[in-house]
């Protein structure tokens, strides 16, 4: 096989390319397009927090800032790793005791490790749901709902 010079300077440069989510295409094996410059890629693999007997799911969003890896520089057989913070996607947060995600509807969940304290922030509108076989415990703004086969009082 032979390569000319242009041919491996454009591949070493393509290894890795840093871009934006141009696309995303929802699917039980999701992928995305990428906009790298003037550049848009085909829908190409993402990596995910988890994707063996444990699952996660949190599509990333269209704007994203995200690190394009082609071992062989050719775009086509690269993976998409989402995630870079950027001016236009600034991190939730800047304490380094606390780990927060942040909802496009305003909710929070936050976990404090120095002070051990987890808040789960919902707006107004929102329920919060624990749910263990048949019971269900259910807060919301204007109450809370417990459904359940068999209760057995308050114990102190």
């Amino acid at each position: 096989m032979e390569f000319t010079l242009a041919d491996l300077s454009r591949r070493l440069q393509n290894l890795v390319r840093f871009g934006t989510i141009a696309e995303v295409k929802h699917g039980r094996v999701p992928q995305v397009r990428l906009q790298i410059g003037d550049i848009k890629t085909g829908f190409l693999p993402m990596a995910t927090a988890r994707a063996g007997k444990t699952k996660t799911w949190n599509p990333p969003t269209v704007g994203e800032q995200c690190v394009l890896l082609s071992p062989s520089g050719e775009f086509a057989g690269g993976v998409v790793l989402p995630g870079i913070a950027s001016n236009h996607n600034p991190a939730p947060d800047t304490n380094p005791d606390n780990t927060r995600t942040q909802y496009p509807d305003g909710a929070t969940a936050d976990y404090n490790h120095a002070e051990h304290h987890y808040i789960i922030t919902l707006p107004a509108e929102g329920k919060f749901s624990f749910v263990v076989g048949n019971t269900t415990l259910e807060l919301r703004n204007d109450g809370v709902t417990l459904r359940t086969p068999k209760f057995e009082g308050v114990k102190s």
